[in-house]
């Protein structure tokens, strides 16, 4: 069973490599036509890039494609506002089910190099704020772009609070402070969404790797933190390691084995 299993899931990761390569190239082609007819600072047409990107791309293409199907639990805890959202990070394919399981338009904060990646670079830098944490001026500019994003262009901001993808047997790695403290100093709710299953149906740690199942994302009630100081970052970042752990433990099983429902 488990040579049957290697086998369909390189076969489909290929299938699925495949498919995300035409993807990300039609993207490419959207984002030089939005380009093409409107100013590169058209805060209209970024808002079309991101929702058609993260959210359509991912929810009526991707997904259906790759024959992965999205749980969404607790959506009513949503509202139209911006909000710093926190997720844990098992897989590649959580990318697209941040965008998919978020029903409004959200930005990514990424790493610098994925905006020196071939093809795409463009539209990384247009969709996402960059950041390179062992740089100090770099972490610094971020933050700004943050704030003027939670603010200003009242967009959603999407982190992932352990920085990269899980490769350990626990539950979650350490959490970064960034997300906590720039929900702080906009006093903006913090969103916390629990990713379940993606890890198992391609894992962290395995390049060609793809199958068919189901993914849940979890929505909490969001957290606010009007009046909340950097002293409360700690108690904060454990909040919400609880709310995660919670969610995953709901299905220990898929640790070792997919959940078709």
């Amino acid at each position: 069973m488990n040579v049957l299993k290697n086998i369909v899931s390189i076969i489909w990761g290929i299938y699925g490599a495949t498919i995300l390569g035409f993807v990300l190239l039609f993207m490419l082609f959207t984002y030089k036509v939005v380009m093409f007819f409107t100013d590169e600072n058209d805060d209209q047409a970024l808002r079309f890039l991101l929702r058609f990107n993260t959210h359509f791309i991912s929810k009526r293409v991707l997904f259906p494609l790759l024959l992965l199907r999205l749980k969404v639990h607790g959506k009513q805890h949503i509202k139209k506002r911006p909000y710093v959202i926190v997720s844990n990070h098992l897989s590649t394919l959580d990318i697209i089910v941040n965008g998919a399981a978020f029903p409004h338009t959200l930005r990514f904060l990424s790493k610098t190099e994925n905006g020196n990646a071939p093809i795409l670079g463009p539209v990384v830098r247009k969709a996402c704020l960059l950041v390179d944490r062992t740089s100090r001026t770099s972490r610094i500019r971020s933050l700004k772009e943050m704030i003027k994003t939670l603010k200003q262009d009242r967009l959603s901001l999407m982190i992932y609070p352990e920085g990269t993808r899980n490769r350990t047997d626990d539950y979650l790695q350490p959490f970064f402070d960034g997300a906590f403290k720039v929900a702080i100093k906009t006093n903006t709710p913090i969103l916390v969404q629990t990713i379940v299953g993606s890890g198992v149906l391609y894992p962290p740690n395995k390049a060609v790797y793809l199958l068919p199942g189901v993914i849940h994302a979890y929505w909490d009630q969001p957290i606010e933190t009007k009046d909340l100081t950097a002293k409360d970052i700690p108690a904060l970042k454990e909040q919400v390691r609880q709310i995660m752990i919670n969610n995953l433990s709901k299905h220990e099983k898929q640790k070792w084995q997919l959940v078709a429902t």
